[in-house]
């Protein structure tokens, strides 16, 4: 039995010794797993470490190539963006007529452009037109009696204006090889060349700058005023020379005539006072200061004793609308503002009024009003002969 038990003992020591074997061995493992649970966090750790700097690193390169590629994208887009299309050059050319003569030295003139529609219309309209406009030391020297006349009569301003402009646009050489240029007034230009000079109408004018284009034509600056043939009478005179102004009204121009006598009665007689200082058109048979000191003293008595019969005898010298020489003299007879007619012969070179009373001494003395004639005697109406000049 003691060896039995002697064995079982030997036994129980055994297991006990392979149980604490394997405790031990148990114990080692897990301290061999924390440690390598410690490397491997460590080792996991480093790894992470590593590859958060790597993906750090990564990143802020791809930073980097983004930044690039966008810089080198905008560049790239910069030199793809097309160039701003740049405007066409302006070339300078003047926008009418006026504005290329006015560069030319001539400027004067289109301030009365707007008192003549159709030269107006021509010359700042679309085109095609050529323009001949006197410079401003041409218009400078035109006579004060043609621009009178001119700004009195819009008629006249606008055919004369009219005269300057033609249809198309016409060079110097258009203009030379015509020889004569249709103008928008109606009436030819004629062209000629003498030596170097390029004259208009036969010396009415001389062009001194040639070719100014503009966008609606062409414009020669000339030097001279051109006038149509139809108006250089009423114009510039019958001898081609130029027209003194118009006298504001037929008293005004009878004055000029030698009559200024009559004009200190005239307030006296409103009806006479209203017809040679009113718009008319009036024709006035008016004395000259000779034939009205030739009145005998009892015939200035009674007219200026008798303002009835003083007004119907200066009323018996004015006769309604403005008649020439010739229109009184093919009338024969004139029916006067007092009411009562004056007859009219001719005898001789001499144009008598009322059987002998008057004698016409000045013709045709122009106003704004109308016409003044110079008479000498006093025109008395039948109705008042026996009053003013007695039985004889």
């Amino acid at each position: 039995m003691r060896d039995r038990h002697a064995r079982s003992l030997r036994l129980l020591l055994a297991l006990l010794a392979v149980f604490a074997l394997g405790a031990a061995a148990c114990g080692g493992d897990d301290d061999d797993t924390e440690a390598g649970a410690s490397a491997s966090e460590s080792e996991s750790a480093s790894a992470s470490a590593s590859e958060s700097e790597s993906a750090s690193a990564s990143e802020m390169a791809e930073d980097e190539d983004d930044m690039a590629e966008s810089d080198s994208a905008s560049e790239m887009a910069e030199e793809e963006e097309p160039a701003e299309e740049e405007e066409p050059a302006d070339d300078g050319m003047p926008a009418n007529v006026f504005a290329a003569a006015a560069a030319g030295g001539s400027t004067q003139i289109s301030q009365y452009a707007s008192f003549a529609p159709s030269f107006d219309a021509a010359v700042n309209g679309d085109g095609p037109v050529t323009a001949f406009l006197p410079s401003d030391a041409a218009f400078a020297t035109i006579d004060a009696g043609v621009i009178g006349v001119l700004t009195a009569d819009f008629e006249a301003l606008e055919g004369v204006l009219a005269y300057h402009a033609a249809e198309g646009a016409l060079t110097a050489e258009d203009i030379i090889a015509a020889g004569e240029v249709m103008t928008v007034q109606g009436e030819p230009i004629t062209v000629t060349v003498e030596g170097d000079m390029v004259v208009l109408n036969g010396g009415q004018a001389t062009v001194s700058m040639a070719d100014l284009m503009a966008e609606n034509g062409i414009a020669h600056v000339i030097e001279g005023l051109l006038v149509p043939p139809s108006l250089v009478e009423t114009v510039l005179g019958a001898g081609g020379e130029a027209a003194a102004p118009l006298a504001e009204n037929v008293v005004a121009a009878a004055a000029e005539g030698g009559s200024t006598q009559i004009s200190q009665y005239i307030s006296f007689a409103p009806s006479f006072d209203a017809a040679v200082n009113g718009e008319g058109p009036i024709t006035a048979f008016l004395p000259s200061d000779t034939a009205f000191g030739s009145i005998p003293p009892d015939v200035i008595g009674v007219l200026t004793a008798d303002f009835a019969a003083l007004e119907a005898v200066f009323a018996y010298h004015a006769v309604e609308g403005a008649l020439t020489a010739e229109e009184v003299i093919a009338a024969g007879e004139l029916t006067t503002v007092q009411g009562e007619a004056i007859t009219v012969t001719v005898e001789g070179d001499m144009v008598v009024l009322n059987g002998g009373q008057a004698t016409v001494s000045m013709a045709d003395l122009m106003a704004e009003n109308g016409i003044a004639h110079v008479i000498e005697g006093l025109l008395v109406p039948p109705s008042l002969v026996e009053t003013v000049l007695g039985g004889g």
